[in-house]
């Protein structure tokens, strides 16, 4: 587990599998909170976060990068 922050105040927490791969994100960004998640082999699996807009998304990916992003609206 890794607890920092950047020069601007920031904050991320980062948990780690045993062999040292980064598995969860927790941070902020200029447009508020987010969760970034891995598998076990690095790639980037899930995200919740807020856009430009203050709104919510949410993906879902496969291990290949591809798959779909939720956001809120008609």
């Amino acid at each position: 587990m890794a607890l920092s922050a950047t020069v601007d105040g920031e904050g991320t927490v980062r948990t780690y599998a045993p062999n040292g791969q980064e598995l969860v994100a927790l941070g902020t960004n200029d447009n508020g909170g987010l969760i970034y998640v891995y598998n076990k082999t690095g790639e980037f699996i899930a995200e919740m976060r807020a856009d430009e807009y203050g709104n919510g998304v949410v993906g879902a990916y496969n291990r290949k990068g591809i798959g779909r992003t939720l956001k809120p609206g008609p």
